[in-house]
């Protein structure tokens, strides 16, 4: 492999059931890319990492891995560990591999986290052979950090001869990325609007001027008087100064008048004014969402946290495996406690105190007694979940028989053709998933054009009766 300009880095193998060689992971690159430190992160038989030197963007953690396919359960809990290390580094990550779990139950799972955790993959990856049944399925996927969120990138499953599995190829646009100019819109938080008790500032002057303006304008373009087709001065720049002017002139009073009368944090912009910002995709900064919780959900996650528990024992507790799952003990008893407090988890406080207790003096004893939460929890987590279908199902019924009654907007949106509804990413002529918040607005500008005033139409041609298409009118009896 050198003497063709490659380097590699392949952990140790391990010995399978059957007395075979195994090892799911491992590195192959060319010499002139800068790499550094592999294998110190992870260096096991089915997890390892290499920093890469991405040039314009910096160092980069990758990190590849191979699920257990007999254990998707223990895939799960060792992914989250995995990804809590790597966002711990405060570096930028990829962690790509074989998950053998589907890409939808990986979801579900990253969902009750609670943290943002971006997926990516390129269709289906699994394509059992003929002797086996079942379908094709996504177990090939990966995991990008916040900082690569809103990079554009392309994802691709290649059609190879290689047993059942077809390799993803992930290619970063860091280069485009960093040169290519896009428009983002921040999204601003809403401020604290709470009533100052004292004299209230009203500009009675300023508003009165403004308001004349606005009239001299209307009366100009003559808004007031006749009817104004869509569209109509998208072409006339004194128009759209005017009204820019106008819009800016009112948000500015606006501010100083609510400013003083409410105790608006001065970092705030109100009055409607968006910030839209010419930047890079590298420096467009990340979203987060955040996620409602119920009885079902509480359970779920504190399942998860016991079983993760679970694999503590007097074994490892020193190592660096133990020593991990005791520095995230404190977050994860302050979440118990807030999810009983809010009424969510019945148990919260007492699962929390025996977590403490088997990180602390890690027994027979205490794996025994966090044993039996585990059980408790799975019961617990059926039941709501079949309790909260239920009570859901008949709460939409009902919501929806009264809404046809009275015919509200509810009933409207029930009957009517749903809209299309823009991906996360784009499919290209040659099949690959284009990720890029540029490529998908562009494929929505191309599908909404038509309702647009364009360059090469004029404004009122779909409202002209001139154009309409002639026809002759059916006889009359």
């Amino acid at each position: 492999m050198a003497k063709s300009g490659m380097l590699a880095f392949m952990p140790s193998c391990t010995t399978t059931n059957k007395g075979g060689a195994s090892s799911g992971v491992g590195f192959v690159w060319p010499k002139h890319v800068h790499t550094q430190n592999p294998g110190i992160l992870f260096g096991d038989t089915n997890k390892a990492s290499i920093e890469v030197d991405v040039p314009g963007f910096g160092f980069v953690m990758c990190v590849s891995y191979y699920g257990k396919a007999s254990r998707p359960a223990d895939n799960v809990m060792e992914v989250n560990h995995i990804l809590c290390i790597l966002k711990n580094r405060k570096m930028p990550y990829v962690l790509m591999g074989d998950f053998n779990v589907d890409v939808e139950h990986m979801r579900e799972s990253a969902a009750m986290w609670g943290k943002h955790n971006q997926i990516i993959e390129g269709g289906r990856s699994c394509f059992p052979g003929s002797n086996i049944e079942g379908e094709a399925t996504t177990l090939d996927y990966a995991f990008i950090s916040d900082e690569l969120d809103k990079i554009s990138f392309r994802v691709k499953t290649l059609s190879t001869t290689l047993a059942t599995h077809r390799p993803v190829a992930f290619e970063l646009a860091i280069k485009d990325a960093k040169e290519s100019k896009v428009l983002a819109l921040d999204r601003q938080s809403k401020p604290n609007t709470k009533r100052v008790f004292g004299p209230v500032l009203v500009l009675e002057v300023k508003w009165s001027i403004w308001k004349a303006q606005v009239a001299a304008f209307c009366k100009e373009y003559q808004l007031d008087n006749e009817d104004r087709f869509v569209g109509e001065f998208i072409k006339n720049k004194k128009f759209k100064d005017n009204s820019d002017r106008m819009w800016e002139d009112w948000r500015q009073i606006n501010e100083q008048e609510v400013r003083a009368n409410f105790s608006v944090d001065s970092e705030g912009c109100l009055g409607g004014k968006f910030v839209i910002k010419d930047n890079t995709e590298l420096e467009m900064a990340s979203g987060k969402s955040t996620l409602g919780t119920n009885k079902s959900q509480a359970s779920k996650w504190t399942l998860r946290r016991v079983q993760e528990i679970l694999a503590v024992n007097s074994s490892n507790r020193t190592n660096e495996f133990g020593n991990q799952f005791a520095k995230g003990i404190p977050k994860i008893t302050k979440a118990l406690c807030e999810m009983q407090t809010g009424g969510v988890m019945d148990w919260g406080v007492s699962i929390a105190n025996d977590m403490e207790n088997h990180i602390n003096r890690t027994s027979n004893d205490t794996l025994h007694t966090m044993g039996l939460w585990k059980q408790i929890l799975q019961d617990a987590a059926r039941a709501y979940t079949k309790f909260e279908a239920k009570e859901s199902r008949a709460e939409w019924k009902d919501k929806v028989n009264e809404s046809v009654k009275k015919g509200t907007s509810l009933a409207y949106k029930l009957i009517k053709e749903p809209p299309g509804l823009a991906l996360g990413y784009v499919v290209t002529k040659s099949g690959e998933r284009l990720y890029s918040q540029q490529a998908v607005i562009e494929e929505q500008r191309a599908i909404w054009a038509k309702w647009w005033a364009q360059d090469d139409s004029r404004p009122g041609d779909d409202l002209c009766i001139g154009k309409l298409p002639r026809t002759k009118l059916p006889p009359t009896n």
